[in-house]
């Protein structure tokens, strides 16, 4: 418990090194690295906690993949997450129950200069935050290798297949 409220300390002062990164300059790279799983971890699961229990699988099922995660952002929302990965941007997306699979380019040329802009006034607390709607980030047209992924019958087993075949995952179960 003393380490979770220093955590919580130092995400408050300092945010992640993803974030802040000069204020972390000095750390050694294992601990920027743990501290930020830490932060995704956290940040993943209260976003699926807040839901309602039925989501608490998706929670379950994203974090088999945190140790590969670059980033994760909750929009204002509170009902859309997007997950960074080295190839891809993943936006996952309650309600609607789907995910959307972008290849990282595409999803850096159509939509990362309005979410940038959007988290850095978050993080700086500005009152006069221009909302980033889901509806902005989801586009059928735009996703990766049929990547448009439902959470139909046995999603866990469909999501699995799609990320080890179209995007060459090693899948651990």
């Amino acid at each position: 418990e003393a380490l979770e409220d220093v955590s919580y300390a130092i995400l408050d002062k300092l945010r992640t090194y993803k974030e802040r990164p000069m204020y972390w300059a000095n750390t050694e790279p294992h601990i920027k690295e743990a501290f930020h799983r830490w932060y995704l971890r956290k940040n993943i699961h209260e976003f699926f906690n807040d839901v309602s229990n039925k989501d608490h699988k998706r929670f379950l099922y994203w974090e088999r993949f945190i140790p590969n995660m670059h980033d994760a952002f909750v929009l204002y929302d509170r009902k859309t997450i997007v997950f960074y990965f080295s190839d891809v941007v993943i936006v996952e997306i309650l309600g609607t129950g789907a995910a959307y699979v972008y290849d990282r380019h595409t999803f850096n040329a159509s939509f990362a200069h309005d979410v940038e802009q959007y988290r850095e006034q978050l993080l700086q607390h500005d009152a006069w935050i221009k909302h980033l709607k889901r509806e902005h980030i989801m586009n059928k047209a735009l996703v990766y290798k049929d990547g448009w992924l439902t959470h139909t019958g046995n999603w866990q087993a469909k999501f699995d297949t799609y990320l080890k075949q179209q995007l060459g995952w090693d899948i651990h179960v």
